[in-house]
């Protein structure tokens, strides 16, 4: 029997073929290592009741357990092969309002809206509509959002706003929105970081301007005790660095 192991792969991979491969040596050396003692023991049951016509027999059965290993090969190189797509949306849904905002779907939002649905109402790991909208970078519903009374500094469950999600995405239309709408660009999220930050931490020198610009205190520190600047230093990020000192000498 051919056992498939099958992981979500993103073609080409070059490594998804050598574990394919590997995985069918494998096989084939087991197969090996039993053809041979299976062998060893029909041949002395052979040589003691005089049956060397077994030997033929041996001879078939390789070849089929070599024909065997060479289908498994090839259907594992097949399966492997197959392109995957991004799963672009949750398997698990979420309330009406959210997903709506999440598929940056704006009448469907404003539908939900007048039906009666809370603009704040929160759903899976406690995230609103104004989280899924500033995550997957819907600025429209965000600014919509904002005007029909969401809350910009709500935290989630992984203690994640709506300004520190947009920040780590790189979303400088999304923080400016969500900045203009009263967001506290000093609040504290998720993984004990304020969105200037993660916006240093992971390059975003735009992010880091309209948030310094908006008042973001560039001597805040997580929980490493490091800054903005700290990381943009340690990371070699200039750009970031550049966005720190203009801010710096414009104060």
């Amino acid at each position: 029997m051919c056992v498939f192991i099958f992981v979500p792969v993103f073609w080409p991979v070059p490594a998804i073929w050598f574990s394919a491969f590997g995985l069918c040596v494998g096989y084939a050396a087991r197969l090996r290592n039993t053809y041979w003692v299976g062998y060893t023991q029909r041949m002395m049951f052979a040589q003691s009741r005089g049956k060397s016509h077994l030997r033929v027999a041996d001879v078939l059965t390789t070849s089929a357990r070599m024909a065997v290993m060479l289908g498994c090969l090839v259907v594992c190189l097949i399966f492997t092969s197959l392109p995957v797509t991004a799963q672009e949306k949750p398997v698990i849904e979420d309330r009406s309002l959210i997903d709506k905002a999440r598929d940056g779907d704006l009448e469907g939002v404003r539908l939900e809206i007048l039906a009666g649905a809370n603009v704040n109402e929160r759903g899976i790991k406690d995230g609103t509509a104004l989280h899924a909208a500033a995550d997957w970078g819907h600025a429209h519903v965000v600014r919509v959002l904002l005007e029909l009374g969401a809350q910009p500094d709500r935290r989630d469950a992984n203690r994640a706003t709506a300004l520190s999600l947009a920040a780590r995405r790189g979303n400088t239309e999304v923080v400016a929105i969500l900045l203009a709408g009263g967001a506290d660009p000093n609040r504290v999220a998720q993984d004990n970081e304020v969105p200037l930050i993660s916006a240093a931490r992971l390059g975003f020198h735009q992010v880091v301007g309209t948030l310094l610009a908006a008042g973001a205190d560039p001597e805040e520190t997580d929980s490493t005790g490091r800054t903005a600047r700290d990381w943009a230093s340690i990371l070699r990020l200039q750009q970031v660095l550049l966005a720190l000192d203009k801010a710096e000498a414009a104060r």
